[in-house]
């Protein structure tokens, strides 16, 4: 099936992209982004384990800090990034909390 980022798999993620399972937490990281043996930790928590990584701004996230940086503006990894899907799913269900509290009130 082809997509505006390029062919995509049946999970939805382009075929660039590699899903690793790490420390129990799936990690997804660009074709071309070097895969070491050790654990890369969280930019803003550098005591806990990343579960992410922004190609954007090459930082790794855990699963707190899982939040586009800059989600109006251009990014090149959108089509492909794992941050923006879960930061945009993440507004959503605060959207749809806050128009359940306005209702109720």
């Amino acid at each position: 099936m082809a997509a505006a980022g390029g062919k995509r798999r049946g999970n939805g993620l382009p075929e660039s992209v590699k899903v690793v399972v790490c420390g129990g937490h799936f990690r997804h990281f660009h074709a071309n982004h070097h895969l070491s043996d050790q654990m890369d930790v969280c930019a803003h928590h550098p005591e806990r384990p990343a579960t992410q990584y922004c190609q954007k701004h090459a930082r790794f996230l855990c699963d707190e800090c899982l939040r586009c940086a800059d989600p109006k503006l251009y990014c090149r990894h959108r089509t492909s990034c794992i941050v923006w899907f879960f930061d945009r799913e993440t507004r959503r269900k605060e959207r749809e909390e806050e128009r359940a509290r306005d209702e109720t009130v």
